[in-house]
Order: C-alpha cells, then sequence, then structure tokens
C-alpha cells in the first residue's frame, strides 16, 4: 500500500520540466500512481535503481506507470505496460542494508504513452508522452460525490478493521481531489479499474468511478464479515456440542456404568458388518437415541433389542457351495426312496439354480398327505445344495404381523418369521421352508396369505419390509420350499406364485424299503439296539403293515 509520507523536503527545488520525448520510465507492480501522492515503494529490479538514482541525482522527473503482468520482470512497451501513467520527483532513496532500497515519490499530472522514446537502452525505458489536464467539475456536485466516497469509504474500512491505518489518513486529508487521488491509489481493488480510472479525462468522472468501488468494496468487506461471524457462530456451536457430549458421556458413566460400551460395542459390530449403506445410516441415528435414555426404563430395552436384531441379521453373508447336478441327484436318491417323478421335478428345479446361481429362485410347493416326507425332502434339498437350512410353521397362523412383524411402538414387538428365521440361519441364502402353509387363517388382525404374496414374490421380496426392522431386506436369494396337504384352502393368488410338485402316497413295496432302510436303523440308534439281537424279515414288516392298516 501506498501511503502520503510526512517528509521535511523543499519541493520547489523539482521544478525541471519532463522530457515528454524521452521519458525515463519506473514501471511497478502493483501500484497505480495518481496525480499529488507523495508514496514510497520498493526497487526490487536493478533496472528501477538505476531510473530512480539517475532521477534523484539529477533533480528530473520520470514517469511512473503500472505493468500490465504483476510476474513480469522486463516490461516493455505496448505489451507489457499500460497507457496511463503519472510524472513523479523521486525525492529520496533510502538504502537498506538487508534489502532492497525504497524510493520515496511525490506525484505531478497524468500522462498517455504516445509510443517509444528515441533514446532507449538496455537499462532504460524511454517513452514519448502526452500531458494530460483535469477538467474542472461543478463545485456542489463533486463535493457531494466526495462525501459520499468519504463516509462509505469511513464506514466500510470500521466495518473491516482498517489493517492499513486509512482512516487517520483521511481524515487529515482537506482537499476533496487529493482524497479522491489518494483513495484511488490505496484501495484494494483491481489494477485494470484504477487504470481506467486515471484515464478519465475529468475530476467528476474520477470520483464516480471512484465511489461506484468504494460501494463494491464495501459490499465486499460486509460479505466477508457475515461469512465469517457464519464460521465462528458454527465453530462455537461445534465446540458446544463437542463439550456437551463429552459431559454426558462422563454423566452417563457415572450413573450407568458400562451401558455405554455396550452400545459401543454394537455400534463397532455394525461398522464391521456388511449393511447396506442406509441400513448403517438408521443403525447410527437410533444408536445415538439409545445413549439419551436411562437404561432402566422400558424404552432403553426396548431400543436396545431392536439394535441388537438388526446387527445380527445376515447382512451380505452367502453360505452356499457350488455343486453338481449329480452330487445333489445322489444325495436326494440316498435320503429318499422312490418318488422318482417327485425327485425328477426337484432336479430340474434345482438344475435351473445350479445353471443360472444369481437368477430369481423359484418358489417349489410340495403338496401330499401327512407323513410321506415333505419337509424332509426340503432338508435334503438344502443338502444338495449345501445351504443353510430353516423352517417356519404356518399352521394356525391368523395375524398378519407374524409375517409382516410387529411395529416397534407395541409392547413385545418382534420381527417377523421371515426375518426370525433368517436371523437364525445367519445367512441370506438358506433353503427356508414354508411348512403347512394350506393351515393359514384370517381374521380382524389382517390376511397372511397377502403378507406371505409379497414374500414369494421375486419382483418384490428384494425388498421386503419388515415392521420391527423397518429397512428393506432383500430375500431374493433365499429358495422357498412350501409344503401343503391339499390346495384347496391355498389362495389362488398364492398358487400362482409357487411350482406345484405333487407327492402321491408309497406302493406296500416302497414303504418295506423305507423300513429298512430309514425307520428301522432309526428307531434301533434310539433304543441303542443291535441287529444280532432282533430280525425283520420283509413278511414280517408286510404283517404289521396290514396289522395297522386293519386297526387304523
Amino acid at each position: 500500500m501506498a501511503g502520503v509520507e510526512q517528509m521535511e523536503i523543499d519541493l520547489s527545488k523539482y521544478t525541471a520540466e519532463p522530457d515528454l520525448n524521452n521519458l525515463p520510465i519506473l514501471a511497478t507492480r502493483n501500484l497505480v500512481l495518481f496525480p499529488g501522492m507523495t508514496v514510497s515503494f520498493e526497487l526490487a529490479r536493478e533496472v528501477s535503481q538505476q531510473v530512480a538514482q539517475k532521477a534523484a541525482d539529477n533533480m528530473t522527473p520520470i514517469g511512473v506507470v503500472c505493468q500490465i503482468n504483476p510476474e513480469e520482470d522486463n516490461p516493455t512497451f505496448p505489451s507489457g505496460l499500460n497507457r496511463y501513467g503519472t510524472f513523479a520527483d523521486v525525492l529520496k532513496i533510502i538504502q537498506r542494508p538487508d534489502s532492497s532500497p525504497v524510493a520515496l515519490v511525490r506525484s505531478r499530472g497524468r500522462f498517455r504513452v504516445m509510443g517509444k522514446g528515441s533514446e532507449m537502452s538496455q537499462n532504460d525505458n524511454f517513452l514519448k508522452v502526452k500531458p494530460l489536464g483535469d477538467r474542472k467539475p461543478n463545485e456542489a456536485e463533486f463535493k457531494e460525490v466526495v462525501r459520499q466516497i468519504r463516509e462509505t469509504t469511513e464506514r466500510a474500512l470500521r466495518m473491516g478493521g482498517d489493517p492499513h491505518g486509512l482512516l487517520t489518513s483521511i481524515v487529515n486529508i482537506v482537499s476533496d481531489v487529493d482524497l479522491v487521488h489518494f483513495l484511488a491509489t490505496n484501495l484494494p481493488f483491481e489494477n485494470e479499474e484504477k487504470v481506467e480510472m486515471l484515464a478519465e479525462p475529468t475530476l467528476m468522472g474520477r470520483a464516480f468511478k471512484l465511489l461506484m468501488q468504494v460501494n463494491l468494496f464495501e459490499e465486499r468487506i460486509k460479505l466477508t464479515d457475515e461469512i465469517s461471524r457464519r464460521a465462528r457462530r458454527s465453530m462455537d456451536e461445534n465446540q458446544q456440542n463437542a463439550f456437551l457430549q463429552q459431559q454426558m458421556e462422563a454423566i452417563r458413566e457415572r450413573l450407568y456404568g458400562d451401558d455405554a460400551e455396550e452400545i459401543d460395542r454394537l455400534i463397532e459390530k455394525a461398522d464391521a458388518s456388511l449393511m447396506p449403506a442406509h441400513v448403517l445410516e438408521t443403525f447410527h441415528r437410533e444408536a445415538e437415541k439409545l445413549r439419551r435414555y436411562n437404561p432402566s426404563s422400558p424404552d432403553y430395552a426396548v431400543q436396545y433389542s431392536y439394535l441388537e436384531t438388526l446387527v445380527n441379521l445376515p447382512w451380505g453373508i452367502f453360505k452356499a457351495e457350488h455343486t453338481n447336478l449329480a452330487e445333489a441327484a445322489a444325495i436326494l436318491e440316498e435320503d429318499h426312496y422312490g418318488l422318482e417323478k417327485v425327485k425328477d421335478r426337484i432336479i430340474e428345479q434345482l438344475a435351473l439354480l445350479m445353471r443360472i446361481p444369481d437368477g430369481k429362485a423359484p418358489i417349489i410347493c410340495l403338496v401330499g398327505a401327512p407323513g410321506v416326507g415333505k419337509t424332509s425332502i426340503g432338508r435334503s434339498v438344502a443338502k444338495a445344495l449345501k445351504r443353510e437350512y430353516g423352517r417356519v410353521s404356518f399352521g394356525g397362523l391368523h395375524d398378519e404381523a407374524e409375517i409382516r412383524g410387529h411395529r416397534r411402538t407395541y409392547i413385545g414387538a418382534m420381527p417377523g418369521r421371515i426375518i426370525d428365521a433368517i436371523k437364525r440361519v445367519k445367512a441370506m441364502d438358506p433353503v427356508l421352508i414354508l411348512d403347512e402353509i394350506d393351515k393359514i387363517g384370517a381374521d380382524y388382525k389382517g390376511d397372511p396369505s397377502a403378507a406371505l404374496l409379497e414374500v414369494l414374490d421375486p419382483e418384490q421380496n428384494c425388498h421386503f419390509h419388515d415392521n420391527y426392522v423397518d429397512v428393506d431386506f432383500d430375500l431374493s436369494h433365499v429358495l422357498f420350499i412350501a409344503t401343503a396337504n391339499t390346495l384347496s384352502t391355498v389362495p389362488k393368488p398364492l398358487l400362482d406364485r409357487m411350482e406345484i410338485i405333487d407327492i402321491s402316497g408309497y406302493l406296500l413295496e416302497e414303504k418295506i424299503e423305507i423300513a429298512k432302510r430309514h425307520l428301522i436303523p432309526r428307531a434301533m440308534k434310539e433304543h441303542n439296539l443291535d441287529e444280532s439281537l432282533f430280525e425283520l424279515t420283509d413278511d414280517t414288516l408286510n404283517y404289521i403293515w396290514v396289522y395297522l392298516r386293519k386297526w387304523s
């Protein structure tokens, strides 16, 4: 910043007329000097030191012109220097031992560069210039504009802190013209605007341009001040929140002991899981809510149970192993004798699953009389596919909340049976047996079969929404196998979702073979019997079957 220097120097000695055809030029990087100003600035370049020293020794005026690009080291006219500048006398050069010398100059009037001068050397810029005068303004109008400039500038500087001490200088400047030139020189706006102001032929035009820049300067100060106040307010709020959080943690630890550590363990477990981002966000929000509860209150237990359920769900855990069709067929053959048509249908469905592992799993419904092995077939399918096995019984179910879950606002709320089964098997891709689907009832509590439609629909179950969990859960990887004794009580829309496989009764020969392969060895194991203790022939088994049928 250039400033008014209080120096006891006889300015009357500096009366030499400038050489308009060969005026030595001192280029400044960021200073646009206006008439009547006494300023000091550093002479960092050697060529500037030579121009200033020669002018000081000979007491001859020079031209001060601001260069276009402040980063340029050797600016020349016309590419590197502006076309307008001021005549100036070098009053003094102050030599400093640790840095570049400082020149004290006093500016006179304005000029316009007309071209290069005739005397050009390696170290000096000599330019041909034309002096410019100032038209006299309307005195009353000029005074009013200057008054607005003074008031706006003082207001802006008081608001912005006045780091360069301009307010004191403004108060001491009496001349309106000097005030306009002082502010134009020292206020921090763009050099291009200052050069345009210096080129203005009238004092009134210069004052109007300055007033516009001063108003913009005030607006920038206001905006900066508002941003600073917002930043301080935000910082104060953050610090206050952090302090209150620390105090709350200390109070909780004092009152409730290790409960805070239990919440932290839940959060660590959630962060280490494969929860989707939106579920993790919900978990953290609910965990912070839990911190505000008293551990002895019922709400704490409800909230803690919810978070525990959420974190114990197998998010992103898949346990299915790749297998081949021959191995799956061998497992079904080993576990079940007969039922060739049934096993063929199941093998076809398994082949589809093995062909497209990421495809939509078919919903299989096994229909047959009690005791024909529907549930055990489902267990064998899980074994054949090397998946986890789970079972959900629907016998006598008549409450829709048993499938969709209860809302947490209810006392004793819990997740639905589907989500509960998924939590038990700890995998997102199990084989889930929906047992006795034909015995679902309906009453004033809703229709469970309607809720089951969403579970069994591949287009919807990828976003299954349990009311208790209250976030979407993907059931599309689950292989559902339903069982029923009859289809007459199963709603038609539910039947459309499933592949029906009918399991009829066994022939006598098949029943005898099943008894020999499975029932008798299991009974012997349960009663700790050895094969040498007794023998059951086919005729004996046949007699037992006839006897049981007679009395049944």
